[in-house]
């Protein structure tokens, strides 16, 4: 394990159960927006082929 590594898992073993409860629900819901993330960024990289596939046909014309 990188020293990095080593510090966040320390941390994360000091804090309270509480604490570690509220830090395991923001990995879930940042897991969670994951997918929202990777679908906006479909969406968004076929837009832009579309509009550069038009673009291009509207060129050769």
């Amino acid at each position: 394990m990188t020293n990095i590594t080593l510090k966040a898992l320390r941390a994360y073993l000091l804090l309270s159960a509480q604490d570690k409860l509220c830090f395991l629900a923001q990995i879930t819901e940042i897991e969670q927006m994951q997918a929202m993330v990777r679908l906006d960024y479909t969406k968004s990289v076929l837009m832009r082929v579309s509009k550069e596939k038009v673009n291009a046909s509207s060129l050769a014309v």
